[in-house]
Order: structure tokens, then sequence, then C-alpha cells
């Protein structure tokens, strides 16, 4: 996934290209990243998508790689019903 997450085309997204990330995101990616567990993240207003490897195993052929980098409330469209109360009540 780290090389995923460095060779997406993040410009494309909300957040811009890494250069410009915050210093919270990109430590914040880098943790995720050299975690066993599995980890998601959703950053900023668009939830854009971030996962590492071990959370990778948990889609399926049709949802990996085109989560990554992807609005989290188009993505899961079809459950964000169920989800999406879940995640305003994190945020």
């Amino acid at each position: 996934m780290a090389h995923l997450i460095r060779s997406f085309d993040w410009s494309s997204t909300p957040i811009g290209p890494i250069e410009g990330w915050e210093d919270v995101l990109l430590t914040t990616v880098n943790v995720m990243l050299a975690s066993r567990h599995a980890m998601f993240l959703f950053w900023g207003d668009d939830l854009i998508q971030f996962y590492n490897d071990a959370y990778r195993a948990t889609f399926d052929e049709t949802q990996h790689p085109l989560a990554l980098g992807n609005r989290g409330r188009q993505f899961w469209e079809p459950i964000w019903h169920i989800i999406g109360p879940q995640v305003d009540s994190v945020l």
C-alpha cells in the first residue's frame, strides 16, 4: 500500500499532491502503513480514503484499489445509511 499511496495521483483529489500535505496527515498515514493491524482513514470533509495492507485484505476485487483516494460517501453509498451515522458520531 505504501507504493500505491506514493504513486497515486493525489492532485486529482481535494487533498492535493503529497508534497503539500499537512504534517499530521503524513504522520498518520505513515503510522497506519507501518501497522500490522487493519487500519483505515477518512481524511477531510470529503472523507478521502486511505488504508493499509492489513485492511486491504478486507476488500473484494471490485473495491481495491478503487477505494484508495476515493470519497467515502460516494464509495460506500450502498451502505452509507448504515455507516454514515457512525462516521458522523465519530467526527
